[in-house]
């Protein structure tokens, strides 16, 4: 399904990216109508509390229900958006925090001074500022969706280049998040650089686009950024890690799909005398 989203060419020729894209989605549209109708053949929707039952049930001001077809790409959008952008953009956190121990640190000593001995609660989170900047920086590096594509409305002008209604553009987030016009060294990881006062990424309103912008913009994006710091916080006041390969073997890393799979994390308890 990602696969077919990221296809350059949208042709359903077998064996090609777009095809084994298709070729899944397919798979999956077929396990969620065989759900549905499994949920309505039981009835009592109304009662259901997971998000599958929560569609099924729902209805707008004038009683109208979601569409199968609605029901199914909503469903799909939930798994894609709200798991796999996430894990992945975890995993290079992962990844980078295991290369930079001095960052890990430098978190630790927030979350301590943060949270202390106290367990985690959401009022904590957003009091982090090092670690919302460092999921800025990993989301500059590594954006959960590396291109997505736009309509294009009216005719418009572009770099002596006329692009008319009708077509689409494909914007890539991996290529602009890394442009020095914008990020100073930006294949670094440098999460100061959204800190006060440099704060790079206030440069353009488009300077940073992982989760998209504007109207388009993830609807989900706040509550990743949330998990993401359970998660993270989890981890650093309970645990140490490294990552191999040796970040000088394959830094900068230019295209993560690529590498992601050869990743090993190696992950111990923190010694009892952290005061975390």
């Amino acid at each position: 399904m990602l696969e077919s989203s990221m296809a350059i060419f949208k042709l359903n020729v077998p064996f090609t990216l777009y095809s084994r894209g298709q070729n899944a989605r397919g798979k999956l549209v077929a396990f969620l109508r065989q759900a549905i109708a499994q949920r309505i053949e039981q009835g009592n929707l109304e009662e259901s509390k997971d998000v599958l039952g929560l569609l099924l049930a729902a209805v707008d001001e004038d009683g109208n229900k979601l569409s199968e077809a609605q029901i199914i790409n909503e469903a799909l959008l939930l798994l894609f958006a709200g798991h796999e952008t996430t894990a992945s953009l975890l995993s290079w956190v992962i990844f980078e925090l295991g290369n930079h121990p001095e960052w890990r640190s430098l978190l630790r000593q927030e979350q301590l001074a943060v949270v202390g001995n106290n367990p985690l609660n959401l009022s904590h989170l957003k009091q982090l500022p090092d670690l919302t900047n460092v999921l800025k920086e990993v989301e500059r590096l590594y954006p959960p969706v590396y291109a997505y594509t736009r309509g294009v409305l009216k005719d418009i002008e572009y770099a002596g280049y006329r692009i008319p209604a009708g077509w689409f553009v494909t914007i890539s987030p991996m290529l602009t998040h890394r442009l020095p016009e914008l990020y100073t060294d930006p294949d670094r990881f440098d999460p100061d650089r959204f800190a006060p006062p440099r704060e790079e990424d206030k440069k353009h309103t488009l300077a940073l686009v992982g989760f998209g912008h504007g109207s388009h913009r993830c609807l989900g994006m706040e509550f990743a950024q949330m998990e993401m710091k359970i998660v993270l916080s989890t981890l650093l006041r309970h645990y140490d890690w490294t990552v191999k390969p040796d970040y000088s073997a394959i830094a900068p890393i230019r295209q993560p799909s690529k590498v992601k799979d050869t990743l090993q994390a190696y992950i111990e308890p923190l010694g009892s005398n952290l005061s975390l």
